[in-house]
Formats: C-alpha cells, structure tokens, sequence
C-alpha cells in the first residue's frame, strides 16, 4: 500500500465539507426566513382584526358618549322647566290649611295596603301570548 499524503485531496474534501454544510445552512435558514415569513403575515392580520376591534369599540363609545349627553341635557331641561311649577305648587300646598294636619292613620293604613298589593316590577305581557 503505498499511502501518500496529499494536500490537494486533503483540501477537496474540506471544501466539499465546507460547501455540504454551507448548502445545508443556507436550506435552514430558507426555511426559517418562510416560516418567518408565515408568522409575520398571521400577526399582521391578527393585528388588522384587533384595530378594526378598537375601531369599532371606540365608535360605540362615542355614541354612548353622545346619548349620554343628550339624556343630561334632557334632564337639565326638564328640572329648568319643571322647577317654576313645583314652586308654585309648594306655594299653594303651603298655603293650604289641610297642609298643616295630620294624616288619619286608617287612611295611611289603606294606602300602604295598596301599596303592598302593586308588583315591584312592571307587568309584562306572557311570550306566548303575544298577539301577532
């Protein structure tokens, strides 16, 4: 057996070493850039989802905001408008001499019987009976 040593064969199998794991390297990094590529692209549209989310949240906000505002303004409206005649009524209440009288406790007795007999909640019409 006649073993010679040579540079050239020694260094054609380390550049073919070198070019298998470089190939190998750049097949995983491919990979690894597509499955990026995969991910970013269902973040972007997850992300797209959650501001149309937003979008639409901050719209209903809104116009909860705007009917909130026109309920007080309502309701400022109606205390101005009502505030001269509950005056007037205190006034003629006052002024009345049945005003300064006690109440009768049968008569009191009566109402809070009444009262007890009326529900708590408004009546509703039964689901089955709703007319159509």
């Amino acid at each position: 057996m006649n073993l010679t040593f040579s540079w050239r064969t020694l260094v054609g199998t380390l550049l073919l070493i070198t070019l298998i794991t470089l190939a190998m390297t750049i097949q995983s990094q491919y990979q690894e850039n597509r499955q990026l590529k995969r991910s970013n692209q269902a973040l972007r549209i997850e992300r797209d989802a959650a501001w149309a989310q937003v979008t639409h949240y901050e719209k209903i906000v809104e116009v909860f905001n705007k009917i909130v505002g026109a309920t007080q303004d309502a309701h400022q409206k109606a205390v101005r408008d009502s505030s001269p005649r509950i005056i007037t009524i205190r006034k003629i209440i006052t002024s009345a001499h049945c005003a300064h009288l006690p109440v009768p406790a049968a008569a009191v007795n009566r109402l809070r019987a009444h009262a007890d007999q009326i529900p708590a909640r408004p009546a509703r019409a039964h689901p089955r009976h709703v007319a159509g």
